[in-house]
């Protein structure tokens, strides 16, 4: 699991009044983009850019900063989960559709 340093890495920066951008450790960097993907259906007024540590958010919003924050880390957490139980869910499938 992470240790809270990494968690406490991540710090919202007010760029605007529409634009925010949300650190990332490096750790969760390799999913930014699948997250960001996913991301795209919750917020569809909202763009979505990675930089080098960071996701900038900018457009139209009606949520605070924190909440946007959370659904960036939750999507990352669920991508991260994603690829790292991917090969054990297709051996479950294999096994049980197996003859």
């Amino acid at each position: 699991m992470y240790s809270s340093a990494a968690i406490r890495s991540i710090r919202i920066r007010r760029l605007g009044e529409a634009r925010i951008r949300v650190v990332i450790p490096a750790l969760l960097k390799k999913y930014a983009e699948l997250a960001i993907a996913r991301l795209g259906y919750l917020y569809p007024a909202a763009r979505f850019t990675l930089c080098d540590n960071c996701i900038e958010v900018s457009g139209e919003f009606d949520v605070a900063e924190e909440t946007i924050a959370k659904e960036i880390n939750y999507a990352l957490y669920r991508e991260r989960i994603f690829a790292e139980t991917l090969s054990m869910r297709q051996d479950l499938i294999s096994a049980v559709t197996r003859r």
